[in-house]
């Protein structure tokens, strides 16, 4: 390595360690990545659904309506 970067690398080690500071390792580990059982993964499943179906049931929907076709009582414009 260059003597530049081995003067950085020195100055970017810490002069104490964690032990010599008084700092203990942290005990708790919070659980992450953990995979759901089947059991878990249904009840979650039937939730969502039952959501769902709320959301889906206060929706009201598209009324189709038959547009009134009349004859008018005019004649058509006569075009050239």
């Amino acid at each position: 390595m260059p003597p530049r970067m081995e003067r950085a690398s020195k100055e970017d080690k810490p002069s104490k360690s964690m032990q010599q500071l008084g700092i203990v390792e942290p005990t708790f580990q919070p659980k992450v990545n953990q995979s759901k059982t089947a059991e878990q993964m249904k009840k979650m499943q039937d939730k969502f659904q039952e959501a769902l179906e709320m959301k889906k049931s206060q929706f009201t929907g598209t009324v189709v309506k038959e547009f009134p076709f009349r004859e008018s009582k005019t004649k058509p414009l006569e075009r050239e």
